[in-house]
């Protein structure tokens, strides 16, 4: 196979072949501070929640802690449902990865759940653990990258 061939292979395989992060799944009425202690003890950047039917209702990020909680009167045992985004985007396991570089360059998305359905949670695809896998699959093209993509030198340099 060349080359070329298995760079566009690369590109063709679906996100299910990424070795996902287990996520932490809390309910609606957990309380910000059992989920904040989960998600320092498992040194994880955020947290997905369930509702009672146990479908994926939400998603807490620490960037939601910091501008939804910190600083605030609000008691540590205030439901974490209060803090979620209701508006979570997932993807299906079938979705190809360069389907997903694309719409995660096209959001601000760092962690997006990967599932059949609300009810059935895959796991959950982080901006690193993808970075990780291209780099681990197309070594030679991520060593060889310029460390600015957007310079581009006007000398010559070396001999």
């Amino acid at each position: 196979m060349t080359e070329s061939k298995q760079k566009t292979d690369f590109w063709s395989v679906s996100v299910g072949h990424i070795p996902l992060q287990t996520p932490i799944i809390v309910t609606e009425d957990t309380s910000i501070e059992a989920t904040i202690r989960d998600m320092q003890t498992k040194k994880t950047g955020c947290v997905l929640v369930i509702n009672k039917d146990k479908a994926l209702s939400g998603i807490v990020t620490g960037r939601d802690i910091m501008e939804k909680f910190i600083a605030t009167d609000l008691a540590k045992s205030t439901p974490i449902g209060k803090f979620m985004s209701r508006k979570v985007l997932s993807l299906s396991p079938d979705t190809l990865i360069s389907d997903v570089v694309i719409f995660l360059g096209k959001t601000s998305i760092r962690h997006i759940p990967i599932c059949h359905n609300p009810k059935n949670i895959l796991g959950l695809l982080s901006v690193r653990n993808l970075i990780t896998f291209i780099a681990e699959n197309l070594p030679g093209e991520v060593l060889n990258l310029p460390p600015y993509g957007e310079r581009i030198s006007t000398e010559t340099f070396g001999a």
